[in-house]
């Protein structure tokens, strides 16, 4: 069963697929549940009120997390075999196309600017 919930910070989200968590792990063991946001605030704050509410551990929750987690595990990847910041910089000096940089932030991966429209 796949179930996606869209919807601004607040509006309940995470209490709602609490409740249908609640239903599913009546048939299905929560190592196999997958919980997948944008923002790592967002994957923590599922974990952890996954954890409190059906009393499990973090090693039962293998998949709250993270897209960008989720497909770099999937893929064997780390931060470090990605683009980082140089990258993009020498990419933008070998193709002349000014690259603003690469934003980074606690909740989020990098995110690329450019002026250019196409890659923008």
């Amino acid at each position: 069963m796949r179930k996606i919930i869209y919807g601004p910070p607040g509006t309940g989200k995470t209490y709602y697929l609490m409740n249908e968590l609640e239903k599913i792990l009546e048939k299905v063991e929560p190592s196999k549940i997958g919980y997948f946001t944008f923002s790592r605030n967002g994957a923590q704050e599922g974990k952890n009120r996954a954890m409190d509410k059906f009393n499990l551990t973090e090693k039962d929750l293998p998949y709250f997390r993270t897209l960008h987690s989720f497909c770099f595990n999937i893929l064997g990847l780390k931060k470090e075999n990605v683009m980082q910041e140089k990258d993009y910089k020498d990419l933008g000096r070998d193709l002349q196309i000014e690259f603003e940089g690469v934003r980074y932030d606690h909740d989020h991966e990098g995110i690329l600017h450019s002026k250019d429209p196409y890659i923008s």
